[in-house]
């Protein structure tokens, strides 16, 4: 058993306004233990650094943190520079700065299970995680903000930009033989609101359709690629008949 958390925070920007939002969230709360990572290029390490330095006498004892600072360019990078700073006994969540997760118990996880979801909603069962985990043709099936996962030697890819995360959750279900074995504990006393709606992946959505279709070739060979596809023209027609049917309402 264990109520610890890691969280992992990749931080590029110059306005402070953005991670202070994640900040609150996690420093001011006496419930559970976070032990907080945040990741910084150097043309933001002594902004982060002064704004921890005027704020921190305020923060709860559950609330630890720690400034590191990338090593190379790109988001991934500076997850594998948190990843690698995680004791390998415990549990990590990435978290992008902005967004915000809200605890309203402390959650004892069980180290016996091996993968964490937190639900987005209350209708979200274990039975519905796991319809939503046989999807994994169509892309990663919970936002990445949503998953606790434990410590292991899979580290995030570099050469992707966006569909990273979607590889990495492959690669740990396939380390866990994928659905046949594994043990999903719901977090269901967390709650994650998404803040940042704007990020890299909702402005190059062809990028990441390309990325992930060469995610699923790989894995999921002629069936995948053929079941993405599917997936990609049905999303269209559906974003279509919205725009039709809004311009039919106001016209």
């Amino acid at each position: 058993m264990n109520n610890l958390i890691n969280i992992i925070t990749p931080y590029k920007s110059n306005s402070i306004d953005l991670l202070d939002k994640t900040v609150e969230t996690l420093a001011y709360q006496n419930i559970q233990d976070i032990n907080h990572i945040i990741i910084c290029d150097q043309s933001c390490n002594r902004i982060v650094d002064s704004y921890f330095k005027e704020i921190k006498c305020d923060f709860t004892s559950n609330y630890k943190f720690v400034i590191l600072e990338a090593t190379k360019k790109g988001i991934y990078s500076a997850i594998n520079v948190g990843l690698n700073f995680v004791r390998n006994d415990s549990l990590y969540l990435v978290l992008g700065a902005g967004d915000l997760i809200f605890i309203n118990k402390n959650h004892v996880f069980n180290m016996n299970n091996d993968i964490f979801i937190i639900p987005y909603s209350e209708y979200d069962s274990r039975d519905k995680i796991y319809t939503k985990m046989r999807s994994l043709y169509s892309g990663i099936p919970f936002c990445h903000n949503a998953i606790i996962f434990k410590k292991n030697k899979i580290r995030y890819n570099e050469k992707f930009k966006i569909s990273s995360d979607y590889l990495y959750f492959i690669e740990y279900l396939k380390s866990k033989k994928f659905l046949s074995k594994l043990k999903i504990e719901l977090v269901d006393s967390f709650k994650v609101l998404v803040e940042t709606k704007n990020g890299i992946s909702s402005k190059n959505r062809l990028l990441k359709n390309f990325e992930n279709l060469k995610i699923v070739s790989y894995f999921f060979s002629f069936k995948g690629i053929t079941f993405y596809l599917f997936f990609v023209v049905v999303r269209l027609i559906n974003m279509f008949l919205k725009k039709i049917t809004h311009k039919l309402i106001f016209w």
